[in-house]
């Protein structure tokens, strides 16, 4: 954010303006603090690092970013790292899931990481359908069983 419009947000936060006031105030193109990042770490492999609460209006950006995304760089393999959720209730493991249907239909595969064992405990208490979800615990392995196991390894010239 450029620093006249920290300023402003800065100001408008000392004000004592609420959260969706000094939203609305930010001006347009800066990212909203719990941005949706889609982060190339390879030709064919890319990350989203999930962070903080996700509601409807969020998931909905999560999958138009991944949506999007993955047709822009033609990605093979999407990890989807939720290490940084902190809550994962029915509707977002609905959405999770309809988010990785979603990337399929592109052609690219999708690999949940970051299941904490609380995250584990809901999912499984919710009966949550992860049946072709590729799940991983953390981002490192994630990261490596995509480049493994789901990347063509592309010819040496």
């Amino acid at each position: 954010m450029p620093r006249r419009h920290r300023a402003q947000a800065q100001r408008a936060a000392a004000a004592g303006q609420p959260a969706p006031a000094r939203a609305a105030a930010r001006p347009r193109g800066c990212a909203a603090p719990a941005s949706t990042p889609l982060i190339p770490i390879s030709d064919q492999v890319v990350v989203m690092p999930l962070v903080g609460r996700l509601d409807r209006s969020r998931v909905e950006h999560v999958l138009q970013t991944l949506l999007d995304g993955v047709q822009r760089v033609h990605a093979a393999v999407v990890i989807l790292d939720i290490t940084g959720v902190a809550v994962v209730d029915a509707a977002v493991a609905d959405a999770l899931v309809r988010t990785a249907r979603a990337v399929g239909l592109l052609g690219a595969r999708v690999v949940l990481t970051g299941i904490r064992p609380e995250v584990a405990a809901t999912l499984a208490a919710l009966g949550t359908d992860l049946m072709g979800l590729v799940t991983r615990g953390t981002l490192q392995d994630g990261i490596r069983h995509a480049h493994t196991d789901l990347v063509a390894p592309r010819p040496r010239p």
